[in-house]
């Protein structure tokens, strides 16, 4: 995963893949690319392709979907 723009559902799978990956360093770079993409520039960040990506960066945040859930057991959801 480069810091290219991401235009495939392929590339913006690998980004989402990154930031459930247990790896703290895979994570840091997710993060890193997203917030390169959430600036203004021609490469954006589109949450159309793949919505996970916004629940996964929620969950990094300590924010989840159900009250249930915890960071461990939500990585398995997808």
């Amino acid at each position: 995963m480069g810091l290219a723009k991401p235009t495939s559902s392929l590339d913006y799978e690998r980004l989402l893949l990154s930031l459930q990956s247990p790896l703290p360093n895979d994570q840091d770079l997710a993060i890193s690319v997203c917030t390169l993409l959430s600036n203004e520039t021609k490469h954006v960040l589109k949450f159309s392709k793949c919505p996970a990506i916004l629940n996964m960066l929620l969950a990094h945040a300590g924010i989840y979907e159900h009250c249930k859930l915890h960071f461990s057991s939500f990585c398995f959801c997808f």
